[in-house]
């Protein structure tokens, strides 16, 4: 029962267990390339913008059940922004946003040439094609 359930997903060469390593190895990957410290719902909303380029920052809110506040804050630490207190660009540069075409208003979200980049590479690790280097950290 709960102990054969726990068994099946950590048991040697079991599939699942290699599908979460795998996951494991990829979530490394980002934080390696992106920053040690970026937080899993950035993840999540890189990886949301790369699958639905044009994507609108309400739609965002709206899928990934997050507040208008959360994905506006988000979207700027993953695009590039100029600090005004010290005159310095900051940001992961992953992400940009422009006027969505519909409404001008709304800002539609597309990732950079740098954000394909990484979700790509991330990508070929969660398929198998890549692997990550193991490091202890």
């Amino acid at each position: 029962m709960g102990g054969s359930k726990a068994k099946n997903l950590t048991g040697a060469g079991n599939k699942s267990h290699e599908e979460l390593a795998k996951a494991t190895d990829g979530l490394k990957y980002l934080r390696k390339q992106i920053s040690v410290d970026i937080p899993i719902q950035q993840i999540i909303i890189l990886l949301e913008v790369a699958e639905n380029p044009g994507i609108t920052q309400t739609e965002l809110g709206e899928r990934l059940s997050m507040s208008p506040s959360s994905i506006s804050r988000s979207v700027r630490m993953l695009g590039n922004y100029l600090e005004r207190s010290s005159d310095e660009m900051k940001g992961y540069g992953l992400v940009e946003t422009r006027p969505d075409l519909r409404e001008r208003h709304r800002q539609s979200c597309f990732v950079t040439e740098r954000g394909r980049t990484v979700v790509d590479e991330f990508a070929e690790i969660l398929i198998g094609k890549r692997k990550e280097n193991k490091r202890s950290t």
